[in-house]
């Protein structure tokens, strides 16, 4: 039983790790989809392909929020 419950004490603290890395990557990666969203902001609204780019990476930047939010919860 001791056993069991170390093994399961170490997957819990692996899984927190690997949440954890999950998160700091999202967060760097929303930060240069954002930095590129303030970039083609200006250009979006007279380029058709910028504009597909830009809608592309807005789309990328509600989905990292939804993964930044569950890791944080389930950090917490």
């Amino acid at each position: 039983m001791k056993k069991l419950l170390g093994d399961l004490a170490a997957l819990s603290a692996k899984t927190k790790a690997a949440e954890q890395r999950i998160l700091d990557r999202a967060l760097a990666r929303d930060g240069e989809v954002s930095a590129k969203l303030d970039e083609l902001r200006p250009q979006a609204m007279f380029d058709d392909a910028v504009a597909k780019e830009y809608q592309s990476l807005v789309l990328e930047r509600g989905k990292l929020a939804q993964v930044i939010g569950l890791a944080k919860q389930r950090l917490s």
